[in-house]
């Protein structure tokens, strides 16, 4: 090959390396959107996981919900999809892979209604709930804001538990049910959660207030928590 058939080629190649750069940034960027707008959906995730801005959010899986989520899934993957016929770095296709299994995952499961089926023995937002609640996991009780937030999740609660109930009842007129030996676990499991009690874990944050915190902060907190978890968690 001549001099001039090198040069040739390399200025062939340029310009297809600098398109597939900026595709890789594209794709960055659209992963980093599917994260960040994906724990609108999945709020208690985004907690357990440390990512701030969430911890105030519990949403219900009613109809509305559920269309947006279905929504929000289906647009990211007709937008993943996009990605396809462009040569992409070998990172990025496995990025690219791992971020469409779990949006198909998600679109498969929807068909089975995960909804009918809220409470489990192992895993339901009532048992996460408790968890969080003591001011001994995920969900932050460092500041002011922190204690309001829970507040405000607190009183999402009340709500949630009601559509949860209401989606139980579509899952026995549709036939998806726990079988009833998980169900006679669960029942004890759940009244335990729902006994008042001044003593009960929920109560643990106003207890062990941070330092920094003013007495009118305390006092006005103490207040909320006592109005608050007698009327939306133990209900």
């Amino acid at each position: 090959m001549t001099i001039k058939s090198y040069f040739l080629s390399a200025l062939c190649c340029i310009p297809f390396s600098i398109y597939a750069q900026q595709d890789n940034a594209k794709l960055h960027q659209l992963f980093d959107q599917y994260f960040k707008e994906g724990n609108l959906f999945n709020p208690m995730n985004a907690t357990f996981n440390g990512v701030a801005g969430y911890n105030d959010l519990l949403p219900a899986d009613d109809e509305s919900f559920l269309k947006k989520k279905h929504d929000f899934y289906a647009q990211y993957l007709k937008r993943l999809k996009s990605f396809e016929s462009l040569h992409l770095s070998k990172q990025d296709k496995i990025s690219a892979a791992i971020m469409e299994n779990d949006i198909e995952s998600v679109l498969v499961l929807e068909q089975y209604h995960p909804e009918y089926l809220p409470i489990t023995q192992f895993a339901s937002v009532p048992s996460y709930f408790a968890m969080l609640g003591a001011g001994t996991s995920a969900q932050p009780f460092k500041t002011v804001k922190d204690y309001d937030d829970w507040l405000k999740r607190c009183g999402a609660y009340a709500h949630w538990i009601d559509v949860a109930i209401e989606n139980m009842k579509k899952g026995i007129k549709s036939g998806y049910l726990l079988p009833k030996s998980l169900v006679i676990k669960v029942i004890p499991q759940l009244q335990a959660l729902a006994k008042v009690d001044e003593n009960s874990s929920f109560f643990s944050p106003i207890k062990n207030f941070p330092k920094d915190f003013s007495d009118a902060d305390k006092k006005r907190l103490t207040e909320a928590f006592k109005e608050s978890i007698p009327k939306n968690i133990f209900v």
